[in-house]
């Protein structure tokens, strides 16, 4: 035989010898910890393997050659040598170490077997986080049956309770992925129960943090603080996990946990995605002590009391809401005995609203409003809900802008010729005075319709929530005022009143339900006081 025939058959007898290997050691799995005989004769195939490349150039001892030193069982008168314990058998982490060198880790789909580490990165997540922190919770609860398994072993049960573990397995294969590497046979009697017990605490923070992480990273009215926290909380509690893996697996094996993986890579992938920098524990070099679970858990105990609260007074928001859209959407078919009653639940949820945070401004409130926006201040008797108030007067900067665009684009798309009603209230007030009352003065409309109508002046009585009417009278009865423009949706019920001064006046009142373009005065202003006017 040639010599490279010689290491061609060698390298083949290699081969065999690490697949049958490979093959007996996956198949006597936890039969070792109670066969001793077994697990010598196992061991004594280790040893022979250990040996071949030394000896695999070197002649077979002969027959009458005897060992230089009996190992403990043998007879050296007799030349017998039973089957003994080598003295150097391997332990039962080698020899697992050895069996995944070869083959990786085990893929029975039995819900135990250890998933080979898969590179780190802030890649996203195969799966949803819900489904991440549900393999954690199953994890958590395998940590205390590997503790009960153990404490069974070491008083001589060797049987494992089926009760507790095989529900805990099929929940696990009901979850893809699911891998309980801690009720793994190799993971029995040499892990200290106060390992498993940290480690389960640490699983089950990180489903906590997690869940709390994916709500408010799902939540419409997300704040991002609120985010950047609780991201911080799960970036803690997988760092916790990892530390709390590394006393769970045989020394001097790398071994990381699929799930504190995915939950690295789903807070990074967040992180990405939301614009938001979580300073700790998202490096290799930031580790977080698992020690400190009981701390962590508090933490996000307390985060998970303030969330509830939030939440509850969301759920009170969105009902106060709803009344709003309820009764406005009826009020556009009210009758005048409803409308009032109407107007006045929408008023008082308006009033809670504001007092449960919303502001004045909100634009939910204002869209629900703004299809009934001139039912609510045209009617006889306003409301007097001081929240309320607020809000019509927020309408009413919010509908003064939009006229401001609106003539804007007017102007740039050159359509800003006056209509026909402009003309005609040009030709009644020019070189007169009109008095403006309600809402907040604003310079560039009282510039603006003195101007388009020709007046010698426009005076803006500014009003105040309970304010007299008295402060309207001495403007209103000047013999150079020709008309009086109310913004009604901005007054106060009190200013009733100021009809009764008009009229012993003399002076058109005219009300404006919109807002203060100069076409849409001129129309209120054609429609209402063309009689008293012309």
């Amino acid at each position: 035989m040639s010599e490279s025939n010689s290491d061609e058959s060698t390298d083949r007898g290699d081969g065999n010898l690490r697949e049958a290997l490979v093959r007996a050691a996956v198949a006597i799995g936890d039969v070792l910890e109670r066969e001793p005989e077994l697990r010598a004769a196992l061991a004594a195939v280790v040893g022979a393997w250990r040996g071949l490349p030394e000896t695999a150039s070197k002649a077979t001892p002969a027959p009458s050659e005897a060992p230089a030193k009996a190992t403990e069982g043998t007879s050296v008168e007799s030349g017998e040598n039973p089957e003994a314990v080598p003295a150097d058998a391997a332990t039962r982490e080698e020899l697992q170490e050895l069996v995944e060198s070869f083959s990786g880790p085990r893929s029975e789909s039995d819900g135990t077997e250890a998933p080979r580490a898969a590179p780190t990165g802030p890649a996203k997540p195969k799966v949803s986080v819900r489904i991440i922190a549900e393999r954690c919770r199953l994890k958590q609860r395998a940590c205390v049956l590997a503790a009960e398994l153990d404490e069974h072993l070491e008083g001589g049960q060797v049987v494992v309770p089926h009760d507790d573990f095989q529900p805990l397995i099929n929940q696990a294969k009901a979850l893809p992925d699911c891998y309980l590497w801690m009720l793994r046979p190799e993971a029995r009697g040499w892990i200290a129960a106060e390992s498993w017990e940290q480690l389960g605490r640490n699983f089950e923070n990180l489903a906590r943090a997690l869940a709390l992480a994916d709500a408010l990273v799902e939540d419409s009215e997300q704040n991002e603080e609120e985010v950047r926290q609780a991201l911080t909380l799960a970036a803690e509690a997988q760092r916790a996990v990892r530390q709390a893996v590394v006393p769970c697996v045989p020394p001097g094996r790398s071994f990381e946990d699929s799930d504190q993986l995915a939950a690295y890579r789903w807070v990074a992938h967040q992180c990405e995605t939301l614009r938001i920098y979580v300073a700790r524990y998202m490096r290799v070099d930031d580790p977080a002590d698992p020690a400190n679970w009981a701390d962590l858990r508090s933490r996000i105990t307390d985060f998970e009391n303030l969330r509830s609260e939030r939440t509850e007074a969301a759920r009170a928001r969105n009902k106060l809401f709803g009344k709003v859209r309820y009764e406005a959407q009826r009020l556009l078919d009210a009758t005048p005995e409803e409308c009032q009653q109407r107007i006045a639940k929408i008023a008082a949820a308006s009033d809670e609203l504001l007092v449960g945070g919303v502001k004045p401004s909100d634009v939910r409130l204002r869209e629900l409003l703004l299809p009934v926006y001139e039912i609510l201040e045209d009617a006889d008797d306003q409301i007097d809900h001081e929240g309320f108030q607020l809000v019509l007067r927020e309408m009413d900067r919010f509908l003064a802008a939009r006229d401001r665009a609106e003539r804007a684009a007017e102007n740039r798309a050159g359509t800003d010729a006056p209509s026909p009603e402009v003309e005609r209230v040009r030709a009644w007030l020019a070189g007169r005075e009109v008095v403006v009352v309600g809402g907040e003065e604003r310079p560039e409309v009282v510039e603006r319709l003195r101007r388009d109508f020709g007046l010698s002046a426009l005076t803006w009585v500014a009003t105040r929530p309970h304010e007299s009417t008295e402060v309207f009278r001495a403007p209103i009865q000047r013999p150079e005022v020709a008309a009086v423009l109310l913004a009604i949706r901005w007054s106060s019920h009190s200013y009733g009143g100021i009809r009764e001064y008009c009229e012993a006046a003399g002076k058109p009142l005219v009300r404006l339900p919109g807002g203060y373009g100069t076409n849409r005065v001129a129309r209120e202003i054609a429609e209402q006081a063309s009689e008293a006017l012309s």
